[in-house]
């Protein structure tokens, strides 16, 4: 558990204070960052709906063989050597179905330090050069499907009210990295990236889950981390609109938005806009 709540309070430090890694430290936003019930211009719902039919039950054919927690991964003293017992065998790699795959690398991540770099693309970087797996996963022609599907079958699983609450901080502590993650996408077609953005919203819509009224509850964290994830897809849907559409914020704002997802009450006005103009 212990290891759980190091990770959600990495999140909380990236998240509200990020230290700006390589830009020129900004003076202070003079507004505060929106502490206000979370509300979409639009809705997903129906869409949401008809993809939830997924089926998530399955066995992997291969897990890792060493677990947190266990007697042999508190022997470990370095992080080399946790990395290097984390790795995927070649032969087995290979061979994976992108779904099994896909839920492989979110295991991993869960533990990966994406969130203590000052920038999280520093720690997807980072991610990307430590395992193979993700570096796999991101070379299949389906990368997006398995990506989505697993989304689907975790907010499936989050929604169930018999969860645990040790289990619920697991997979909420992964929905932040799975969020990050889908930023890296590069796609050739746009609808992919459409179909990334409307899973971002829609999850949380059909579960309940933005709660900016909630500043005790770690689900706090997770309407930053995903209007983050919101508008580096926006960018690699339309730049350019994206750049007009911000014009009249200021430009420490616009830092906040794009290296810690601090949302100022203009800059989530537009994101959202962006966002339902383009699920719409």
């Amino acid at each position: 558990m212990n290891k759980y709540l190091n990770i959600i309070i990495a999140c909380s430090l990236f998240f509200s204070c990020g230290s700006g890694h390589d830009n020129p430290k900004q003076e202070p936003e003079p507004e505060e960052p929106v502490e206000a019930p979370y509300e979409m211009p639009c809705s997903c719902m129906d869409e949401w709906i008809s993809q939830e039919e997924t089926t998530c039950q399955r066995e992997l054919p291969w897990d890792f063989p060493v677990k947190p927690g266990t007697e042999e991964w508190d022997q470990f003293q370095t992080h080399e050597e946790i990395v290097n017992a984390r790795q995927i065998p070649e032969d087995i790699l290979v061979s994976l179905s992108t779904d099994d795959l896909t839920t492989l690398c979110m295991e991993y991540i869960l533990y990966a330090s994406v969130f203590i770099f000052d920038h999280v693309d520093d720690g997807l970087d980072a991610l990307f050069d430590e395992f193979n797996g993700v570096r796999e996963l991101f070379q299949r022609t389906d990368v997006v499907n398995g990506l989505l599907k697993w989304y689907r079958c975790t907010m499936k699983e989050l929604s169930d009210e018999t969860i645990s609450v040790e289990r619920e901080a697991q997979l909420w502590n992964t929905v932040y990295n799975w969020e990050a993650l889908v930023s890296r996408c590069q796609l050739h077609e746009q609808k992919e990236y459409i179909k990334i953005l409307q899973h971002l919203v829609c999850g949380y819509e059909k579960h309940v889950f933005y709660r900016w009224d909630d500043l005790d509850s770690q689900s706090f964290i997770s309407p930053r981390s995903n209007f983050f994830s919101r508008t580096r897809i926006i960018t690699k849907i339309d730049e350019k609109i994206l750049e007009e559409s911000l014009k009249e914020i200021s430009h420490t704002s616009r830092l906040s938005i794009f290296y810690y997802g601090i949302v100022y009450e203009n800059s989530m006005r537009i994101i959202n806009e962006l966002t339902c103009r383009f699920i719409q």
